[in-house]
């Protein structure tokens, strides 16, 4: 087998973190708390406004982080660590609808696109976990090379010479 050969992956090749469905939603999430955040009563309550806009801003901040760490195995690790934004944000609604700074269809709307930001998220970490450790989201390109316990160090070994026919005895 050949020592480099370059395969084509099945995806389209990624850019930017914007690209990321979970990026999309984890911003729009962000401009949507940052909203309902700068209204008076809410504004008010500086801490919780620091507290929500801190978490909120943390998810699409840490998928970008991730994205361009290049390797599959960080950009999960910087989802998971998106996620667990996401779920700060989501304990934060609850705060804010008890409160009265959300009305129950804000709070609906916000927990239904914290819910989908997790879920893209989610998915595309196991997706990120599934993949070989040398690939690029960015690129359309994958090097897949031999396990290092199976490439040879050296030239090729000669092929062994063919044997000659045994002679035939001679016809009487």
């Amino acid at each position: 087998m050949a020592r480099g050969v370059h395969i084509y992956a099945r995806m389209s090749g990624f850019n930017s973190p914007e690209e990321f469905d979970a990026w999309k939603l984890a911003w729009e999430l962000k401009e949507k708390v940052y909203a309902f955040t700068a209204t008076s009563r809410v504004a008010q309550d500086k801490k919780f406004c620091e507290e929500i806009r801190e978490s909120a801003r943390s998810a699409p901040d840490n998928i970008a982080e991730g994205f361009y760490r290049f390797s599959p195995p960080d950009f999960a690790n910087f989802l998971r660590i998106a996620r667990g934004s996401l779920g700060e944000v989501q304990n934060q609604l609850l705060h804010a609808k008890m409160r009265s700074y959300l009305d129950d269809e804000q709070f609906r709307e916000l927990s239904r696109l914290c819910r989908r930001a997790l879920g893209a998220s989610r998915a595309l970490r196991l997706y990120l976990l599934s993949l070989p450790k040398n690939f690029d989201p960015r690129n359309t390109r994958l090097d897949v090379r031999e396990p290092k316990s199976t490439q040879r160090t050296g030239p090729e070994p000669a092929e062994p010479e063919p044997k000659e026919p045994e002679p035939k005895e001679p016809e009487p």
